[in-house]
């Protein structure tokens, strides 16, 4: 019977409950087959079993029923620190024999003597466990497809899962089939070969690992979202997310990743999320030759001139980075005028797509320009330099934003005097950025407001705390205080200088969701502080928003109208 099933083109055969035959005569049957079939062995072995698994290695591969318990230890009860080297542990099986899975059509359903299992009703979970296991380069997968059950003996339904109202995503699931899973698996191809690197675990949520620099994942766990910066071995650019989308003619269908020069990724994650990248999602050459888009920056679509100077280095500041100043349409034409200055942070996201970090720029040139059209303000020259390495340092108030500040004022300000049209008085200079950009632009504000007269703090990162530091350098946050270092400066008598003003902004999505409490906390304190509200300073949260370039740019004019203004 064997072998007229692989006389018809059968390729391999899967042995269910081949424990209940002894592999001494599976091995006698087998040696009567023709060919070399895959030979596929479904052996119950979860340890201190009388059956064991390694027996029937001698026949062909084998199902690993520890896998499952391992996803469930590390992604149910929130023991990622168990998936480290887990595999090597004793009584796994090697890696070349081993079928591996999250859930099979027996346990799933609590069959098979399964007490725990993470299945499709667990959602988001689920998806990031099944894209661990085809992220991590141990045995052979098993994906999933199945049908909907309340009954764990429950039968398929009776409509196919191509059918238009019952089908894939309804009465039959298919798991198959989610971009989450189905794209991971070009990912387990695309990295075939490479073994583990980078592996870091961010607090208790979050899991970082590579694939040498064929691949890299960052899975968040938690219920929170988080902003991480991990190391990887990926050449620096712009990367699509295959767990969100994939690459399209115009860019990324999903999300989109950076990763830097120094090969490290920044990313803001949901709750109950992953991204993925590997060597061909990337999208852009941005780490690896930056300057070859500087150089052609009148194709990048902007309105009006950018100047870019290359590699400015500080006295204050251990790393170099690029300046890029934008000067409004109309400024050659009339060499008497000068203009007001906005110094916006984290510079490569303003005015090319081709160099922002997720693949969309801020349309800072637009925004202006339709302000201007409108009658709503006078053009401004922008200065935006590039964020470094060393972003979170640099940009926070608690950190290195002292020297950051000094860098500004004594060096980068003096030079863009000296070389362009600028008004230079508090109430033409003016400072903005997005995150700890955000952070960074009210920090300059409120202890140099000799310099800086009014900022834009979008999406401020006020929720920043010694415990958030802490995971976000990979340090355990447990033993560090919680609290917010704003709460605690307000805490201490912190107050705001006279005749300047502040906008602050939050989105409702991702990030920005936990933001709330931390914006309610600064506007009582600004008004305890006689602050006018609406004049002084302005708080907004926009629904739907997130924490991203798009969501950032789709309300830029708001920001612009309020910086620019005449007062």
């Amino acid at each position: 019977y064997l072998n007229d099933l692989l006389s018809l083109g059968v390729a391999g055969l899967r042995l269910d409950a081949a424990k209940h035959i002894s592999h001494e005569d599976i091995q006698g049957i087998l040696e009567l087959v023709d060919g070399d079939p895959l030979i596929y062995q479904e052996v119950i072995d979860r340890g201190g079993e009388p059956i064991d698994a390694g027996a029937y290695l001698g026949n062909g591969s084998v199902t690993e029923f520890k896998y499952p318990m391992a996803i469930v230890e590390a992604f149910e009860k929130g023991n990622l620190a168990s998936l480290s080297n887990f595999d090597a542990q004793p009584g796994y099986l090697p890696a070349d024999q081993a079928i591996v899975f999250v859930d099979n059509h027996d346990i799933q359903r609590g069959h098979a003597g399964a007490n725990e299992v993470i299945n499709y009703k667990d959602g988001a979970r689920y998806n990031i466990a099944v894209a661990f296991m085809l992220a991590y380069p141990y045995g052979y997968p098993m994906v999933m497809s199945s049908y909907a059950f309340d009954d764990g003996d429950e039968g398929p339904p009776e409509s196919s899962p191509s059918d238009a109202s019952n089908g894939c995503g309804t009465e039959w699931i298919c798991e198959h089939r989610r971009t989450a899973i189905a794209n991971m698996v070009r990912f387990r191809q695309e990295t075939a070969g490479n073994g583990i690197t980078n592996w870091q675990l961010v607090g208790d949520t979050v899991l970082s690992f590579g694939r040498g620099d064929l691949g890299h994942v960052v899975i968040n766990n938690g219920e929170q979202a988080i902003e991480v910066s991990v190391p990887s071995n990926m050449p620096p650019g712009q990367y699509c997310d295959v767990i969100s989308g994939a690459v399209s003619e115009t860019g990324c269908t999903g999300l989109s990743v950076n990763v830097g020069d120094d090969g490290v990724i920044e990313r803001s994650l949901e709750p109950l999320s992953m991204i993925a990248i590997h060597h061909n999602t990337k999208t852009t050459a941005r780490g690896d030759d930056p300057l070859t888009y500087m150089a052609d920056w009148r194709n990048s679509g902007v309105t009006g001139t950018l100047v870019y100077w290359q590699d400015v280095a500080s006295e204050f500041l251990s790393e170099k980075r690029h300046v890029e100043i934008w000067l409004p349409p109309g400024y050659e034409d009339n060499p008497e005028r000068r203009y007001k200055v906005i110094y916006m942070h984290d510079g490569q996201n303003l005015f090319d797509p081709r160099l922002s970090y997720t693949g969309i720029d801020w349309g800072v040139d637009e925004a202006i320009m339709r302000g201007v059209d409108n009658g709503l303000f006078e053009p401004a020259i922008v200065v935006g330099p590039w964020n470094s390495s060393k972003r979170t340092q640099e940009y926070s108030p608690w950190h290195e934003a002292p020297q950051y500040a000094r860098f500004l004022i004594e060096e980068l300000m003096p030079r863009v005097n000296a070389e362009f049209r600028t008004l230079t008085a508090p109430k033409d200079t003016l400072t903005m950025g997005s995150s700890m950009g955000g952070l960074l632009s009210y920090y300059l504000v409120k202890e140099h407001p000799e310099q800086f007269g009014a900022c834009g703090c979008v999406s401020t990162h006020f929720p920043i705390s010694a415990a958030v530091i802490a995971q976000y350098e990979g340090r355990d946050p447990a033993n560090e205080d919680e609290t917010p270092y704003i709460v605690r400066d307000i805490a201490n008598g912190d107050t705001v200088p006279k005749d300047v003003r502040f906008f602050f902004d939050y989105g409702s999505k991702g990030l920005d969701a936990e933001y709330g409490p931390s914006h309610a906390t600064v506007r009582d304190w600004l008004l305890q502080q006689q602050v006018t509200e609406g004049q002084d300073f302005l708080i907004r949260e926009y629904q739907g928003a997130d924490h991203n370039e798009a969501s950032w740019r789709a309300r830029l004019d708001d920001q612009l109208a309020w910086l620019l203004a005449d007062e």
